[in-house]
């Protein structure tokens, strides 16, 4: 499924490219990919954001895909290049969904944009908590950054060479991974997108890889969203990172759902994305009953009353954005 591929100017000249899916009528969802991945990945998502009423925006970040790179220190620094997007579209409320390194972004856009973002999901994030751990674990760490650099280094973009990758990955993965791998869509997807990637060389890539080892959970506990958590049980780290979120989130839902393989989220994109539109749903209620509290105190002190469309129990809807 290919859906056309939007540009944008930044105010520093550069050039940002994304793509939409889902239901371009939809509440506005940010959608981050995983390590190396572009906007692409998010069409996995497609059927299932259109059922939902979520319109998916999934961008190239910078270096990635068909936008032009643009040095990024941190995490942070992705937030000063989504908003002249997010204005440029009208766009004043979102939530934001991510899958494995993705996250640090989106944890960053929450914490700098808190009046703007109603949600976070996080499919299989990973953390790092570099205020923990003893020298050996900090030395795995640096081994263990050599060792992916070395192997994007390795990497060819050919398709004949992606081909011979996949099949040998079918090979190795389990059943249920193996029958994801089997549907012409996802292949596609997944071919295309890691092809994609490196479209304009490696040295987005390679940033991508570098932030992944950034540590993203300082400042979550400061978030006052609800966050939801999608994992499996063979996920590497899985319990350290849930019990990282546990310990700093104050509104956190986690949906473990066992032994089901690393493309479990393609197979649950339905759950995943149902589950974001109730906590969007929900969260915009609360947020209108909060309004609706303060309207009242403010009646209250000055002596006037309500509208009548401002009554408890009010149905909320999703609004676009």
């Amino acid at each position: 499924m290919q859906t056309p591929t939007s540009q944008f100017t930044l105010p520093n000249g550069r050039t940002l490219s994304w793509g939409e899916y889902g239901d371009p009528k939809g509440f506005p969802v940010v959608y981050f990919a995983d390590l190396g991945g572009t906007r692409l990945e998010a069409a996995l998502f497609h059927e299932q954001a259109k059922e939902c009423g979520l319109r998916l925006l999934a961008l190239d970040r910078p270096g990635l895909g068909r936008s032009d790179f643009l040095p990024l220190s941190t995490h942070y620094d992705i937030v000063p290049v989504l908003k002249p997007l997010l204005a440029h579209l009208h766009i004043a409320r979102f939530a934001l969904l991510a899958r494995g390194a993705g996250a640090g972004y989106a944890a960053a856009v929450a914490h700098r944009m808190p009046t703007q973002v109603t949600a976070l999901s996080l499919i299989s994030p990973q953390a790092v908590d570099n205020s923990q751990g003893s020298r050996t674990l900090r030395l795995i760490r640096s081994v263990s950054r050599s060792l992916c650099r070395f192997g994007i280094s390795l990497r060819d973009t050919s398709q004949r060479s992606q081909s011979v990758r996949l099949e040998r990955l079918r090979d190795e993965c389990g059943s249920a991974d193996r029958k994801v791998l089997q549907q012409p869509r996802v292949i596609d997807v997944l071919l295309t997108d890691a092809a994609e990637g490196v479209l304009n060389g490696k040295k987005g890539l390679n940033q991508d890889l570098k932030l992944a080892w950034q540590d993203w959970l300082g400042n979550i506990d400061a978030l006052n969203i609800p966050v939801r958590l999608w994992q499996t049980s063979e996920e590497g780290g899985a319990a350290f990172t849930r019990s990282l979120l546990t310990g700093k989130v104050k509104d956190l839902k986690v949906s473990r759902l066992g032994s089901r393989g690393s493309y479990y989220f393609v197979r649950q994109a339905g759950s995943i994305m149902l589950g974001l539109f109730r906590t969007i749903k929900c969260a915009q209620s609360v947020s209108g009953i909060a309004a609706l509290s303060a309207r009242s105190s403010v009646a209250l002190t000055s002596g006037t009353a309500l509208t009548a469309n401002a009554r408890p129990g009010t149905k909320v809807r999703l609004g676009s954005g």
